[in-house]
C-alpha cells in the first residue's frame, strides 16, 4: 500500500501520483470533521476528488474510516483489495 498525503484536493504533484498508482484502484479517505454537519456538502467533496483522480486515469472509491473502528480485520480486507 502507498499513501499519497494532500491536505487540499489532488495538490501539486500529480505526476508522482499518477507514477505512484501504476493504473491501480485507489481510496479517498476524508478528513472526518470536513462537512461534518453539512452531508450534501460533504458528499459533494468526496465526488469532487474523485472526479479529480479519475481525470488523472486513478478509478477511486471513498473509505470512511469511522465506520472501521474497532473492526481492524474487515479494515484490513478493504484495504487488501485495493
Amino acid at each position: 500500500m502507498n499513501l499519497y498525503l494532500s491536505s487540499f484536493r489532488t495538490g501539486d504533484k500529480t505526476d508522482a501520483l499518477r507514477e505512484m498508482a501504476g493504473g491501480g484502484p485507489a481510496m479517498v479517505i476524508p478528513n472526518a470533521l470536513d462537512f461534518s454537519t453539512d452531508i450534501s456538502r460533504r458528499q459533494a467533496s468526496i465526488e469532487r476528488e474523485t472526479e479529480d483522480l479519475a481525470a488523472l486515469g486513478i478509478a477511486a472509491s471513498p473509505l470512511d474510516l469511522r465506520d472501521y473502528f474497532g473492526k481492524e480485520a474487515e479494515l484490513a480486507a478493504v484495504l487488501d483489495g485495493t
